[in-house]
């Protein structure tokens, strides 16, 4: 016996108790016309599970480095707390981190942030202010 038969037959023997249990606690609401189809091989023979597909794994295709140059000039929240600090040789607070999707055509931003831009543009201070409280000061 294979392992896919051996499975299969524990995921109907599975379903054949799930059958079993909802006959029982639902026999009383079913019509008294057909209280004669509501049984656990009628249940069995509309849901009985005939085979099994294998679905292949996923495979992660590292993707490619984006150049600096065609990377969105959005800015995102991307850690948690997010990162907002003050850089010395900056010497100005850098807040979030620059999104990692390329550039959509001529445009600064990708798909996502040409439709939406809630934490502004990287580089330029946010238009809110509630992440000051994560600041860190390097030392």
């Amino acid at each position: 016996m294979s392992v896919e038969d051996i499975f299969l037959e524990l995921l109907n023997q599975d379903m054949e108790n799930i059958f079993k249990q909802i006959v029982t606690d639902y026999k009383d609401r079913v019509q008294e016309n057909k209280k004669n189809e509501f049984t656990i091989e009628n249940l069995g023979k509309i849901f009985q599970i005939g085979g099994i597909k294998r679905i292949k794994e996923k495979t992660t295709e590292k993707s490619k480095e984006i150049s600096t140059d065609n990377r969105c000039m959005a800015r995102i929240w991307g850690s948690t707390p997010p990162v907002a600090y003050y850089c010395r040789e900056k010497q100005k607070y850098i807040y979030g981190e620059r999104c990692s999707r390329p550039k959509k055509c001529d445009k600064d931003y990708c798909g996502l942030h040409l439709k939406n831009l809630p934490h502004g543009r990287f580089g330029e201070l946010p238009p809110h202010e509630h992440f000051e409280k994560y600041l860190v000061t390097e030392n």
